[in-house]
This record gives C-alpha cells, structure tokens and sequence, in this order.
C-alpha cells in the first residue's frame, strides 16, 4: 500500500496538540497533497488474551494524516427506478435507505432499499438489479411504512440476510428474509417465537462464512444455520457493542463507549458461549493516537466498519455538528493508524458507512429533511 508522504514540522505538531479550534483539517486542498504525521502519539496497549495467563505487550504506534480518494459511486435521485432510492415523507424519523451498503466476498454491492420493499444489487461486472422484499408496505390505518422497521442487509456468498416485519393475523410480526441468488428465491422464518426478545437495535444481523446469520435481539442472539435450524446461541453482548464479521475471516466485537475491540477468532467456526471465553486478541483504546490530535472527542461518534481481507482495522469518526467524518485505518500489526478526512463536498446531512472486502469504504448519504437533496452513494480509498 503505497501512501504519499509529507511531514508537519514539530511546530505545527504542538500547535494540533493545544489549539483549541473544532476540527483539524490537515488536507491541503489547494495543491492535493498528502499531509503525514509521523510522530508517537502514543503507545496502545495489544492484550492477547488466549489465555489467563497472557502477558499483555504494548505497541509503539504512528499516526499519519492522509488525503482519501473518494468518488461518487452512484449519483441517485428519488424515485423507484432501477438506480433511485425510495424516500417516505410519512415516516417520522428519517425518511431515506438509512443503511450503509452491504458486501459479499466477491465484491459485489447491496443496497436496502427499504422504502421500496427491495433490495439494489450492483454486482462487481457493472449490471443493477433489483429483488423485491415481502415486507408489508404500510400499516393498516396509519400513514406509516413497515420499512422503517428494517435491519440492516447483511450478505454470505450466495446469500442475503434481511430482518423485516408483516402484518400476520392483525399484528406485526418481525421476520428473517434469506435470499438465495442461485435460485432467485426468499426463504422467510418467523421471529415471533423469540419474543418478548425482541430487537431494539437497527444494526442487528451478522453474516458469517457458513451460510448462517446471528440476529441479535434483547438480549439475546438467535443463530440460524444454512439449513434455518436456530439456537439462542448466548445472553448477547452490551447496548453499545456491535458484532462484526471480518473479511479476513475472524468475528469482531467493539464497544465505542470503552474503544475495546475484541477479535473472536475465524468465523467459519459458529461463535457459542464457550468462544466468547478466549479471544484472539483485545486492543484497549484502540483510538487513542485519534482522540489525542483530534478536539471534538466529546462531540463526535466513533464505529467499527470492519476489516479488510489483509486483517486491516477501519473506522470511521463522525462530527455530525461539523459534518466531518473521518476514516481511521489501522495496520494489522498496530503500529501505523492514517486518518483521513472525507471531502465535504461530497456529502449531505446524513451519512453512513461501510467498508468492502478490498478495504474500499462506500457511504450512503443524503438529507433527511430536504428532499431536493439527491441521494448519492460514494466510495472512498487510502490511497
């Protein structure tokens, strides 16, 4: 990965430290080139905890202010056509897709489109194509969608995992929606069983390489096989942490509130209570260098996107007061995290993220409350 290269003096380096200004901005957008910060910022604490009597060791890391190249992707409109988006005035909350794209290995792109009841695929050949969802599109009565009960679109291979909800005999009931693209066909299982678990969390279906999918509910997690058999698997994880699937093969968790992550080992073994005993590896702080150049720490939200097929850690930290959102990427041995700033010209008020097996990072972002606002799909890179 080659990454141009520039060095801030010392000066400048202190004044990053102790200025009291909202943001950095370290990008010269003038000539477009690469501003680097070579410096320790900090030493980040590496804990493998395979077993209880693992030494923790500490790495020395770097951190290195770059430019991103970022592209619009697809240039949306409103609308139900093969390449718009469907956006509901009558939803209170927001109106749009509202999820980041999903990716299987191959490359290929979906999106869900939840106001339309369907599902964009971009496949990695160049052809769009769309797969209507049976999800109810309004409640009887009110002037509401069902759409907006949508999870997130998560994808395996030949398969697309959805949590969607129907009217059933005069109530709602929540349902999983597996598609299988060899045979074009939907595969719908009750989730009604489980409740009163029921999932609070939008972000709340995790793929793994076995066919199966975790829904996440609360506070449990039902996992179901690539034959639908299901098991309440274990109690779940905290509000604030998130599962995630890994394009090198292993099974993450992140708490933002701690800035803990956790690699739960390959997730071609199914996860189980057991497994939650013996991670990997956990980093602590594991934003740190960011959190100490950057001045909005209280202001700004920070996720877990997941990781490349190289093992590479993405992030991504948004200041939706400054509509700065910054890309973090972490190399696999800790040493080196970049930062990069996505330009401010290419998103709305809205944005979400995701990053593809290539380390490619693609956004959904548009606004929430102006609709001549056109959606715009976009897709950013270290370069």
């Amino acid at each position: 990965m080659s990454r141009k290269q520039s060095v801030l003096t010392s000066a400048t380096l202190i004044l990053l430290f102790f200025c009291s200004c909202g943001k950095i901005d370290l990008a010269d957008k003038s000539d477009n080139q690469t501003r680097i910060l070579p410096t320790e910022i900090g030493v980040v604490s590496y804990a493998p905890v395979t077993s209880v009597t693992t030494t923790p060791t500490s790495v020395s890391t770097q951190l290195y202010i770059v430019s991103l190249g970022c592209e619009v992707y697809l240039e949306s409109s409103w609308g139900n056509g093969i390449k718009q988006l469907g956006y509901n005035l009558r939803v209170e909350g927001n109106p749009g897709p509202f999820f980041s794209p999903a990716f299987n290995e191959h490359g290929d792109v979906f999106v869900a489109d939840r106001f339309n009841h369907r599902v964009l695929i971009f496949s990695r050949n160049g052809d769009v194509t769309d797969v209507p969802v049976q999800s109810s599109h309004s409640w009887i009565g009110k002037a509401d969608d069902l759409g907006q009960r949508w999870s997130n679109l998560a994808a395996s291979e030949d398969r697309l995992f959805l949590r969607f909800s129907e009217w059933d005999n005069g109530r709602v009931i929540d349902k999983l929606g597996i598609f299988k693209l060899s045979s074009d066909k939907w595969k719908s299982i009750s989730l009604e069983p489980y409740y009163p678990y029921h999932s609070i969390l939008a972000y709340s279906i995790t793929a793994d390489n076995l066919g199966g999918v975790y829904v996440r509910l609360d506070p449990g997690i039902v996992y179901f096989d690539a034959d639908y058999r299901a098991e309440l698997s274990f109690d779940g994880l905290e509000a604030d942490e998130t599962l995630t699937r890994g394009w090198d093969g292993n099974m993450y968790t992140y708490s933002y509130l701690r800035d803990h992550l956790v690699n739960w080992g390959p997730n071609s073994t199914r996860l189980s209570r057991e497994s939650f005993v013996s991670p990997l590896f956990a980093i602590d702080q594991v934003l740190l260098p960011v959190w100490q150049t950057v001045s909005w720490e209280l202001e700004a939200q920070n996720q877990f996107l997941g990781t490349n097929t190289e093992g590479e850690l993405y992030f991504v930290i948004s200041n939706k007061r400054e509509m700065s959102h910054w890309l973090i990427l972490k190399s696999k041995d800790g040493k080196q995290t970049f930062l990069g700033e996505i330009p401010h010209h290419l998103l709305s008020t809205f944005s979400t993220f995701s990053v593809a097996p290539n380390g490619s990072v693609y956004g959904v972002t548009y606004s929430p409350d102006d609709m001549l606002v056109a959606p715009r799909i976009i897709r950013c890179e270290f370069d």
